[in-house]
């Protein structure tokens, strides 16, 4: 048997097997009330998938919303993997794009996949509020996408760099996971900040 959630569903479980790991990731409880924070706790923990139908082998776009007017289909003409890859066409509206609610603003993910321009504008995919996680090339060859950022809105959006003329771009294969931010729960764990103002000096240390 199988054990599916209408608000995730692409999280699926085999109750043989996977209700036991659902169980130990989410605590006591789950299995009464399957609560969405305990979800998507389980989702940023295990790494999984949060995009519906981010291979792109449905038949349909009904899991994208189209941004700025654009036109969604899916295409079998040389994907990438599988069957099926989505076309993002302009229809009209400025750097049209496909878009999910799936993220959480200040959680940080990574978007992975392939992408493909027309040959004239590139591909890229967008978080709203001038994040651009990542910007391809306007080849028509598929392009490897992987790029980590932090979300300033609730959705992510895989779209085509044209305000004047008509064009297309190309996904495939793509996946969208919650990580953990560089550092972890440290400010500046990563060491990238030109000062030293987020750490406290101990035992009279020189920091530098």
């Amino acid at each position: 048997s199988v054990l599916g959630l209408a608000c995730y569903p692409n999280l699926v479980f085999t109750l043989e097997s996977d209700l036991a790991f659902v169980l130990m990731f989410c605590g006591e409880g789950i299995a009464d009330d399957w609560d969405t924070d305990r979800i998507e706790a389980l989702y940023a923990r295990a790494g999984m998938p949060l995009l519906v139908d981010g291979d792109m082998e449905l038949d349909h776009t009904d899991a994208w919303t189209s941004r700025n007017n654009a036109t969604l289909t899916k295409k079998t003409t040389s994907p990438q993997e599988g069957a099926r890859y989505l076309e993002v066409a302009y229809n009209g509206s400025n750097y049209p794009g496909a878009q999910q609610n799936v993220c959480k603003p200040g959680k940080y993910y990574r978007v992975r996949g392939f992408a493909r321009g027309d040959g004239v504008k590139a591909p890229y995919v967008y978080a709203g509020n001038g994040v651009t996680p990542w910007v391809g090339t306007p080849t028509a060859e598929w392009q490897e996408v992987n790029a980590t950022f932090t979300a300033p809105e609730d959705w992510i959006s895989l779209g085509i760099s044209t305000t004047t003329v008509a064009a297309h771009g190309d996904f495939d294969a793509i996946t969208l996971v919650e990580e953990e931010p560089p550092g972890g729960l440290l400010v500046d764990g990563d060491m990238e900040s030109v000062s030293t103002g987020f750490w406290m000096s101990s035992a009279n240390a020189v920091l530098t």
